[in-house]
């Protein structure tokens, strides 16, 4: 995955799109666990692809300022995203935690 990661890891069905995919408030639940995906998209496949090729190709200097420039935009967005808590009492969900009642 990004950033030439070669840790293995687990699909699971979203009911978000692109990079929402990862809010695990969006991943779908089956019985008491997630629903499996068999790998990732051909998209998400060949974007992590381009994203690897394009910060291979950076000098280190340039790897840090893009990272260092990517982390303050998260910075700065932290405080527009809501928190997880605030989505599940703006009335839950039915996919991560919404399946898990007590």
């Amino acid at each position: 995955m990004l950033f030439e990661q070669q840790e293995e890891y687990v699909t699971v069905e979203s009911t978000a799109v692109g990079v929402l995919q990862h809010d695990p408030f969006s991943w779908v639940v089956e019985g008491l666990g997630f629903l499996r995906k068999e790998g990732i998209s051909g998209g998400a496949g060949f974007l992590d692809r381009s994203l690897n090729e394009w910060i291979a190709s950076m000098s280190r200097e340039e790897r840090e300022s893009f990272v260092d420039t990517l982390f303050s935009v998260l910075r700065q967005r932290r405080g527009h995203l809501r928190e997880p808590s605030q989505q599940l009492a703006d009335g839950g969900s039915r996919h991560a935690c919404g399946g898990l009642q007590a």
